[in-house]
């Protein structure tokens, strides 16, 4: 079968891309390397200009926690500057439920997913890319998408030069059973010795929080976060 949209990744933006093209009629093959939607993580702090193109508002029951106030603060100092309130708002989205909205809906339009199929290659006619291998298995497409990141198999594989991108890698927790943390605020650290990245803090509603760390070509980021995270006092009772 051959379709007219192959999107590779089903994050936030492949899953909700495959929802609004399957809607338009489009024949839509959406592949994802983990088991569903849900495994995989993504990020969640979103504002309403984005949240508004997602179909998403502040009343939605896809929100997180919504804050009233933002703040950048330093890992070296006492130094703090709240973010000016200018602007769209900013809130946390429940990026699992969101995934599986949007899946249900590209499903429900007739778009195919396949999970736990992992891309091998992408197939090229010349310069243009026709469609992708699965497991020695070839699936043609008018347009293939991929949103399996920057450094992903997609771009690798197309003929895009990526030897210059700067990619950030991370990791988070999810903590439960935190303690007087404010639950309005968004909280951003930099510091020297973290180099070019940061470190957040997003608190979820009824005393769960989100914490994780990312940075450019930084071997020490696990002592860096654990070091900090070890003498937050809201965390001495949480559990990841």
């Amino acid at each position: 079968m051959k379709y007219d949209v192959i999107i590779v990744g089903a994050g936030i933006a492949g899953s909700f891309l495959a929802s609004i093209l399957s809607k338009k009629g489009l024949k839509v093959l959406v592949v994802e390397r983990e088991k569903d939607e849900k495994t995989s993580f993504c990020g969640e702090m979103i504002n309403t200009y984005y949240g508004k193109i997602l179909g998403i508002s502040l009343k939605s029951d896809l929100i997180a926690n919504v804050y009233k106030t933002t703040k950048l603060a330093s890992l070296d100092s006492d130094f703090e500057l709240a973010i000016p309130k200018k602007g769209p708002r900013i809130f946390l989205l429940e990026s699992q439920k969101a995934k599986s909205l949007f899946i249900q809906k590209s499903l429900s339009n007739g778009a195919d997913i396949k999970f736990k199929s992992s891309v091998e290659n992408t197939i090229k006619k010349g310069k243009k890319v026709v469609g992708i291998k699965i497991k020695n298995k070839i699936i043609k497409s008018n347009i293939v998408i991929g949103s399996d990141g920057s450094n992903g198999v997609i771009a690798k594989t197309s003929g895009f030069d990526i030897r210059n991108y700067k990619v950030l890698p991370s990791f988070r927790y999810k903590y439960k059973n935190t303690t007087d943390l404010d639950e309005t605020e968004a909280i951003f650290l930099i510091g020297r010795k973290l180099g070019l990245g940061y470190l957040w803090i997003y608190p979820r509603k009824q005393n769960h929080v989100n914490i994780g760390i990312g940075a450019i070509a930084n071997p020490k980021l696990g002592s860096i976060f654990n070091n900090y995270v070890n003498n937050m006092k809201e965390l001495r009772k949480a559990k990841v």
